[in-house]
């Protein structure tokens, strides 16, 4: 599966399948997460899903109301964000108005952020425990009927679960384009481990900004610094439970024990590493 993109590296091959375990194709995307709650802008929809052995499974289809059409960038327009979330808290205490209670989304994640949207207060609730609303657009939530919000929450764990929101269907990643992602991958951190800078640089796209705002260049005379300061023994790591098999959404971690943790996103459409999402702290320096 990865040779083709390795150049019949065997040596690199071999890493990567000790790394990642033989069982790894059987279950990627199984031990990403229990629940995938889907919210479709385009037909106001939302589909739950659990996690099964060859996939997911349709356990629920629930008419929602979202924001006006769009994907959200300022606060204060009124649109539903599009991406990949968390559920972060269950919010009991709301105003009658949000129903019973509600789930608070991770909205803004980093990647909003890098792309500077703004605003906050993304919820899943229900609707007016008296009364009616006054329209079906919501001010960027995703809104239902409050009986069944109460069965979205026997239905999932939130701790578990992924949101995510998009105006079409999502398209799932191929295995091949999993692999080249993974090939790139183990590419990018054996330049690292040898501490060949030059090799090194040469995967990250001319585009490149760190979650802070920092440029390329700068992020780059950054890491250099870091080689330079740490010993020869560097260990990194990928996590296979962060490499998503939904497009748009492959995440690796670079992790350089005692120096520096880093999470990269990296479009599989594109060849290279576009931007650090995560946290990054250093304490070499």
């Amino acid at each position: 599966m990865f040779q083709k993109y390795l150049n019949n590296d065997l040596e690199l091959v071999n890493v990567i399948e000790v790394d990642l375990g033989s069982k790894f194709w059987n279950t990627l995307g199984n031990t990403l997460t229990l629940n995938l709650v889907h919210v479709d802008t385009a037909n106001v929809s939302e589909e739950v899903l659990k996690n099964k052995k060859n996939g997911f499974d349709l356990i629920d289809k629930i008419d929602v109301l979202t924001g006006l059409d769009g994907d959200k960038e300022k606060e204060g327009d009124l649109k539903t964000p599009l991406g990949v979330y968390r559920l972060t808290s269950i919010l009991k205490n709301v105003d009658k108005f949000y129903g019973p209670f509600a789930f608070e989304t991770s909205y803004p994640n980093m990647l909003d952020k890098l792309k500077n949207k703004d605003g906050h207060g993304i919820w899943i609730h229900g609707k007016p425990l008296k009364g009616n609303r006054d329209n079906n657009n919501t001010k960027g939530c995703i809104v239902m009927d409050n009986d069944k919000l109460e069965k979205l929450k026997n239905e999932i764990n939130y701790k578990n679960t992924y949101l995510l929101i998009s105006e079409t269907t999502p398209l799932t990643a191929t295995k091949e384009e999993i692999a080249k992602i993974l090939a790139f991958i183990y590419k990018w951190r054996r330049a690292w481990r040898e501490s060949n800078f030059d090799k090194y640089k040469t995967f990250y796209d001319a585009s490149f900004k760190k979650y802070d705002g920092m440029n390329l260049k700068d992020f780059l005379d950054y890491k250099k610094r870091i080689l330079k300061t740490i010993n020869k023994n560097i260990t990194t790591s990928i996590l296979a439970s962060e490499i998503s098999k939904f497009k748009n959404s492959i995440i690796s971690v670079d992790e350089t024990k005692q120096t520096a943790q880093d999470k990269f996103y990296k479009d599989i459409s594109s060849d290279k590493l576009i931007s650090l999402i995560g946290d990054d702290f250093d304490t070499s320096r």
